[in-house]
């Protein structure tokens, strides 16, 4: 059977997308470092599709673990998807926060991405087929005092994964950029980063987890490279195109910080979940969704 890799898969984001790509039909490889939340999901997906879930307990900022992982895909001729979704956020600022928790964040948000995309693309091309997805955020399109290397790992992720997809689409292997925002996981519950009430505002929208992973699945089945899920997210992603730099700097800077002082929605309708309307994810400091980074590396992130 074919298998999906999923980084970050212990909740929000990336436990969809092992949901999802389980209800396809496809074994999983998961990583976290969560043992029971990873058993939990073992045992879900088994009951509910019937399929096998491997556990990798990895932290991903560890070179050496990366390295035994990495090398472990570049042996498995049966991967089909490999999603990179693990990724955290902070709020300290560059000059405040210690340099090793900034290489920490290149580590995760960086050089796990590109490594693990090293090992399984000559293994997809080979094949001439197979998926590469990058969870990256809205945030990677903005400037951000309070979240310097947050946006700024993440924008190199988007780069890297352009360019990825230009290399590997003539060998039959599609690569995606995903940019979620606001979005319902353990980041936003659990993070001592967003105190406070949480609400949507204009076009600060919270979507469901699981929806961001239908919207990313069906464009990557219809050949996008980017997929923006949701409304009012395609918006924001158009006004960071075309309001000036120096005022969108100033609006990032003051209001994009005090944005994610607000509480998501208790409830969603049937419409906002089908839609994404009204529930849509702003540029969420994360995940790629997860939880911050003393907790874990899930990358439930952005």
């Amino acid at each position: 059977m074919a298998t999906a890799c999923v980084t970050g898969a212990s909740s929000g984001i990336g436990r969809s997308f092992a949901e999802q790509l389980a209800a396809r039909g496809h074994d999983l490889i998961v990583t976290g470092r969560r043992l029971e939340k990873l058993e939990e999901l073992e045992r879900d997906l088994a009951e509910r599709y019937g399929v096998t879930t491997e556990i990798r307990l990895l932290e991903l900022s560890d070179r050496n673990a990366l390295e035994v992982f990495a090398t472990e895909l570049a042996n498995r001729d049966d991967l089909v998807y490999l999603v990179n979704n693990a990724g955290y956020g902070r709020g300290e600022s560059f000059t405040e926060d210690g340099f090793s928790e900034h290489e920490r964040m290149l580590a995760v948000h960086v050089t796990a991405p590109m490594r693990l995309a090293h090992a399984v693309a000559p293994v997809m091309k080979n094949a001439g087929a197979g998926a590469i997805i990058n969870v990256s955020s809205l945030a990677s399109l903005l400037a951000s005092r309070s979240s310097l290397m947050y946006c700024a790992t993440k924008a190199c992720l988007n780069s890297f994964s352009e360019s990825l997809a230009l290399e590997l689409e003539p060998h039959g292997v599609r690569v995606q950029l995903l940019l979620p925002g606001f979005t319902h996981t353990e980041f936003h519950r659990d993070s001592d980063l967003y105190p406070g009430k949480k609400r949507n505002r204009f076009l600060l929208r919270w979507m469901p987890a699981p929806q961001v992973v239908r919207l990313s699945l069906r464009d990557l089945d219809r050949g996008r490279t980017i997929c923006v899920p949701g409304t009012a997210n395609k918006l924001l992603q158009l006004l960071t195109r075309l309001v000036p730099r120096r005022l969108r700097n100033r609006l990032s800077s003051r209001g994009i910080s005090s944005a994610f002082f607000v509480e998501p929605p208790a409830e969603l309708s049937p419409a906002d979940a089908e839609t994404g309307i009204g529930t849509e994810t702003g540029p969420e400091l994360s995940d790629s969704r997860g939880v911050s980074a003393p907790q874990d590396h899930t990358g439930d992130q952005s």
